[in-house]
């Protein structure tokens, strides 16, 4: 088991699981304008800024479920050398790799696509990365 990523997951669960309430929401007060904007003309504007929320709500929701399923199916594979997803101390820097990054406060989430994502792919522990040092994976 790698803690840093349990210790991850559990701060994910909880953006899920608001992402999860805030969809549900925002889908349910879309249809409830939609409903009554058809008896309107005046309202489609209502309707479609309405929708215009759970469409972008419903992404967040899979974007973060995406995290979230990355994580737990690797929770108890062995790292290493640097993939995603993985926790990644260089030079006191404390991050996590992943192949979906979601901002979930209070954790620096780098991107495995990104410049310093791909720089550190395949990086071992003593290994440095723009001049900082890998001290520890996990």
């Amino acid at each position: 088991m790698r803690p840093k990523l349990k210790e991850f997951l559990a701060a994910i669960n909880v953006v899920y699981n608001s992402a999860e309430e805030n969809y549900n929401h925002t889908k349910k007060s879309a249809l409830e304008v939609s409903a009554s904007a058809a008896a309107s003309p005046s309202q489609s504007g209502d309707m479609f800024h309405s929708q215009g929320a759970a469409d972008l709500a419903k992404q967040i929701f899979e974007n973060v479920g995406n995290l979230k399923n990355e994580i737990e199916t690797n929770l108890d594979v062995e790292v290493l050398s640097v993939k995603p997803p993985c926790f990644i101390n260089f030079g006191g820097l404390q991050i996590y790799l992943v192949n979906y990054p979601v901002l979930i406060s209070g954790y620096k989430i780098v991107s495995s696509k990104s410049p310093l994502g791909d720089n550190l792919l395949g990086k071992k522990v003593g290994d440095k990365v723009n001049n900082k040092e890998i001290l520890e994976i996990g």
